[in-house]
């Protein structure tokens, strides 16, 4: 079947996102003392540590920052920068870091 602008195949599914409720839940996999956002508390294990791993990646890959920071470099006014979709927030600590003296990071998750 060709999907949209003409691949075939499949759509991605996120590690653990159709999950027939079998498995346990981010909330019920920590420990009592640990405070689980409520909006993730019935999410699989799994999709959560796969999100987890996928950030870290990201935040932990020196080139790809640096050159979003020599990027972000070039655009940063002092004023204000508004980051929609800011996933970690990596982006908006750069800004921040390069002297914008506010920073509204969104995001959605």
């Amino acid at each position: 079947t060709t999907g949209l602008h003409g691949f075939s195949g499949r759509p991605y599914v996120p590690p653990a996102s159709s999950a027939d409720g079998s498995g346990p839940s981010f909330g019920d996999n920590m420990e009592s003392h640990f405070v689980v956002p409520r909006r993730l508390r019935d999410k699989p294990y799994e999709l959560i540590e796969a999100a987890n791993d996928w950030h870290y990646a990201m935040m932990n890959d020196l080139p790809r920052n640096e050159f979003y920071r020599s990027a972000l470099r070039q655009l940063i006014t002092p004023e204000f920068v508004l980051e929609i979709g800011a996933g970690s927030g990596l982006l908006s600590i750069i800004a921040a870091s390069l002297g914008a003296r506010r920073v509204v990071a969104i995001e959605a998750n």
